[in-house]
Formats: C-alpha cells, structure tokens, sequence
C-alpha cells in the first residue's frame, strides 16, 4: 500500500486521509502510517542522486581478472621485494612468580623466504643491553643457518633504539620502520605470534621465565620439525632435501605419534 500511495500527489493523499479518518474515525494512526510514508517518499527523491554522486567518485578497483597477465606481473614483483627480509616483534605473557604476576616479553624474528622463527628468551626488562643481545643473536642465527637478509621490518614500538638498528645497519642490513597503524605491513611474524598464543601458550599458567621459555622452544621445534606451512607448497620448513612425499594409502598399523607439550602438539608420522 505504501508503494502505490507513493504514486499519489499531495492533494489525492490529503483526500485520501480525509475519507479514512471520516469513515474509521482513527486520523492519528493513518496521519503516522503518512508521516513514514512522507519519509520513505523523500528518501526515495534524494536517493537517486546520492547514488550518482558516489557512483562518479567511487575509486577504481584494481583488475584481478585471470589473464591479465601485467597486472599480475607488478603484483608478483612488488610481492618479492621483501622475499628476503626479516620482520621483528614482540610477544608478552603474564606470568606468575615468588614476588607476584609479572609480564615476561620476548621477541620473535621470522625470516620470510624459508619461514624459519628465530624465538629469543623472556625477560621482565627489555632495556637497551638485552636488545643489543638478542639482536646479535638473532644476527649468529642467520649467519649460521646461511639465511639472506636484505632488510629488517619493524613496528615502531619505542624499545627499538637507536643502538639496536646500528647492529644491523653496520652488517648491510636495512631497517626499515613500518607506518603508523599498518599492522598489515608486519604480518608474518604478527601471524606466527597469533599461532603461538593460540595452539599454546594460551594452554598453560605460566609459572616463571624458565617455564615460559620452555613452551617457547618446544613451539619453535614443533613449527619447524613437525608443521607443513602452506607458504613453502606444504613442506616442513625443516625438511631434508630429496624427500618424498607421503603415500596416497598408509595402513594405520604404521603410523605413529608424538607429542609436545604434555600431549598439547601432535606430529603424526609413519613409522620407518
């Protein structure tokens, strides 16, 4: 009803309400049922036009069309820029101790191409000499594991001193802040930390440094032995070259299991 009386002018709704109002005496419940009749009637009028303007401003949506082979071209260049790079940030718990609740803080350093964590140990205090410590850490670590790293992502978190990004300026490496609320620019090691908290760390009371360590390790042993990464095509970011992938078919009588964390992780493998 409220569409075809929409069509009417003023002056046959005017008549309109009259006769209603005259006939079932109840004007106050029709002049309400005109009053929102009134309003979708405007909104209808002013609605046109504030679709064209929007439609006439609106942005352009960048094409993702399969075959639109150079626009895929510039996404896949610009995505391997930071092939290379390590991004850093900090992870915090609250944990009890002899003196009360204290919160522990820890950083994890995540090397892109091969996915492999670098988890430094807790602290209550992360002041300029531990940072100058784990940073060289995490420096031995590459080193070590021969990992390339072009560059260090970053947050802007005020512990990040002066110091700290010397270490790395001084080995040809970059470090490169990210803007202020773009949380998307740090995503990898944000999601490995969302991992962490999720699968164990939010499992336990914590009790301690030494404990909270503890999970750590196991986490980051888990993560690297025992856990396919859809980044590097399903493989283990350990794994060995040459080799195979699993069976189609494997009988049950041959697979086994191991556990982390008092049975919170399991790895199933078969047996050899």
């Amino acid at each position: 009803m409220v569409r075809d009386l929409g069509k009417l002018s003023v002056e046959a709704r005017d008549s309109l309400v009259g006769n209603h109002a005259a006939a079932t005496g109840s004007f106050p419940s029709f002049l309400a049922m005109t009053y929102g009749l009134h309003r979708f009637c405007t909104t209808r009028a002013i609605g046109g036009p504030i679709h064209a303007a929007s439609r006439a401003t609106r942005l352009p949506v960048p094409s993702i069309v399969l075959g639109s082979n150079a626009p895929f071209g510039r996404r896949f260049a610009v995505g391997n820029l930071f092939v290379q790079d390590g991004r850093i940030d900090f992870f915090s718990k609250n944990v009890w101790t002899l003196s009360g609740p204290r919160q522990v803080f820890a950083m994890a350093f995540i090397h892109v191409a091969t996915r492999r964590v670098f988890a430094t140990p807790a602290t209550c205090q992360p002041d300029a000499v531990w940072m100058k410590t784990q940073a060289n850490a995490f420096l031995a670590f590459t080193e070590c594991e021969r990992l390339g790293c072009a560059c260090v992502i970053r947050d802007l978190d005020c512990k990040y001193s002066a110091q700290f990004n010397r270490l790395f300026t001084d080995r040809g490496i970059k470090v490169k802040p990210v803007g202020p609320r773009a949380p998307n620019l740090n995503a990898f090691v944000d999601r490995w930390i969302q991992s962490f908290k999720h699968e164990a760390i939010n499992h336990f009371i914590v009790f301690g440094l030494e404990h909270f360590d503890h999970i750590v390790s196991e986490f980051v042993a888990y993560y690297h032995d025992c856990r396919p990464h859809q980044g590097i095509g399903n493989r283990l970011i350990d794994a060995k070259e040459g080799d195979d992938p699993p069976p189609a078919v494997t009988s049950l009588d041959q697979v086994r299991c191991e556990t982390r964390l008092s049975g919170l992780l399991k790895h199933y493998y078969r047996a050899a």
